[in-house]
């Protein structure tokens, strides 16, 4: 919970007439970013920075509005909201695991599962299978195996998250730009193929200077 409310409640890096020097280090690239005017907050946007209409507000080197956090994502929570997300998907792992040892407890100790059978239809006794075990834990404790497979399913999509923000950190790059490279290589190729008529062109993109790997 303090993680949480730790990346939900810091400043994101709201960018202000009075705090503008602070956030215009970045140089601009003249590719995604270019100098401009914010027209809501009428004051110049610093390069890697993006109104969010949602905040309302101008944000340093913005990365995403994230709807867990109801908040931005930007330069000065962006650490808060990579541990949010690992330390949940870790706590997430370790419900998995208490869930598992609950079933386990269920199985073995209550209803004795490991020596249950079942007769066949010449009457012999057959041992149960591990499906069968399984189904019939989900239909006398669904709630127990339920939670425990939901915690499994947000335990990976949150450890899904870490590693592509991770990848991103290594890449120099943060979401929102991800989408500009994308509209810029777009660009690139319609003028390509408008230049040459062909449909299948390829380009050669400008380099990210915002790139210094892990640093």
């Amino acid at each position: 919970l303090v993680i949480f409310f730790l990346a939900s409640f810091t400043d994101p890096g709201t960018i202000t007439a009075a705090n503008l020097h602070r956030y215009s280090r970045a140089p601009f690239d003249g590719v995604i970013y270019s100098p401009k005017v914010c027209q809501t907050c009428m004051i110049p946007r610093p390069a890697r920075s993006k109104h969010c209409v949602i905040c309302n507000r101008c944000v340093a080197r913005f990365d995403h509005h994230c709807p867990w956090l109801n908040s931005c994502v930007g330069e000065r929570n962006y650490r808060l909201f990579m541990l949010f997300l690992i330390y949940h998907s870790f706590l997430c792992v370790y419900a998995v695991y208490i869930h598992a040892k609950i079933a386990l407890n269920l199985a073995y100790d209550v209803h004795r599962l490991h020596e249950a059978y079942f007769r066949d239809e010449t009457g012999r006794p057959q041992k149960i299978s591990l499906f069968q075990g399984v189904q019939y834990l989900f239909i006398r404790h669904n709630l127990v195996i339920a939670i425990g497979v939901f915690c499994a399913i947000i335990a990976l999509a949150l450890f899904g998250f870490w590693a592509y923000h991770m990848y991103l950190i290594w890449c120099g790059t943060t979401t929102n730009e991800t989408f500009k490279w994308q509209d810029h290589h777009t660009a690139l190729r319609d003028a390509e193929r408008k230049r040459t008529g062909q449909k299948k062109v390829q380009v050669t993109m400008p380099p990210n200077i915002y790139y210094r790997g892990f640093v």
